[in-house]
């Protein structure tokens, strides 16, 4: 269902489904899927869109945000080539830390 959702949501705002490449994979922090899902850095994704802007990220590393956005560089690899981001926060406080962050 989220998937549907998401697709319409490109169509709504012309990008094609069929431009678009899903990469599940954990970026960073603590978790107990760490185990099951391959580790990556954002500088490690960016090979997948083949050089070109990505158009959106959807960043959900299940309270370990902060970690993955305030790790050396990774805050201007996303502003040099991510034009939107949506973050999963699990609590109030990383939603507030992190909107400071993104100032």
């Amino acid at each position: 269902e989220k998937v549907a959702d998401m697709q319409q949501h490109w169509l709504r705002n012309g990008i094609a489904p069929s431009n678009i490449v899903g990469l599940q994979a954990f970026v960073g922090g603590t978790s107990r899927v760490r185990d099951s899902l391959p580790v990556m850095s954002f500088a490690d994704l960016l090979p997948f869109a083949g050089g070109q802007m990505i158009d959106y990220l959807d960043l959900d590393v299940q309270s370990a945000e902060l970690d993955v956005l305030a790790a050396p560089g990774a805050l201007e690899l996303l502003c040099a080539h991510v034009r939107r981001i949506q973050v999963g926060t699990h609590s109030s406080e990383i939603h507030h830390a992190i909107k400071l962050l993104l100032r």
